[in-house]
């Protein structure tokens, strides 16, 4: 697999810890980033992923809550959680295709999280591509 899939899933691993553990995000960023056995650069990436995440959170689960019918952020899994803010991330401060943060937060959502949670990560990411489409139509 590749560097920048395997930072996606450090970074997720952290995310997820920083959720349940609130106020450890530098113990969870130690334990899961520099205790893996990743190349420094895919560390590095994690890195990153989990440093914006952190840095645009709000503005991310803003996002998630606007477009999850019925839920309220708090109800959602840690875990689905953790996958839609950092596919989120990538879709407002990566230059990483559409398509591709999609794919990867199903991915990594069937290896990981419930039997179902695919489908919702999917339901919302599409939801906020859509909208984003609406804002931002291009020139034809």
């Amino acid at each position: 697999m590749g560097r920048r899939h395997n930072a996606r899933r450090l970074a997720m691993q952290v995310l997820y810890q920083m959720d349940l553990r609130p106020g450890r995000t530098e113990e969870a960023k130690t334990l899961a980033i520099d205790g893996s056995q990743s190349e420094p650069a895919t560390k590095a990436m994690a890195d990153h992923f989990v440093s914006g995440v952190w840095q645009h959170l709000a503005e991310l689960d803003g996002h998630i809550q606007k477009r999850s019918e019925h839920w309220r952020i708090d109800r959602i899994s840690s875990l689905d959680k953790a996958i839609l803010r950092l596919a989120l991330f990538e879709l407002f401060y990566e230059d990483t295709p559409a398509q591709v943060v999609v794919d990867e937060a199903i991915e990594i959502a069937k290896a990981y999280s419930g039997d179902d949670a695919h489908k919702f990560i999917n339901g919302i990411l599409g939801s906020v591509i859509e909208a984003r489409k609406t804002l931002n139509p291009k020139p034809e």
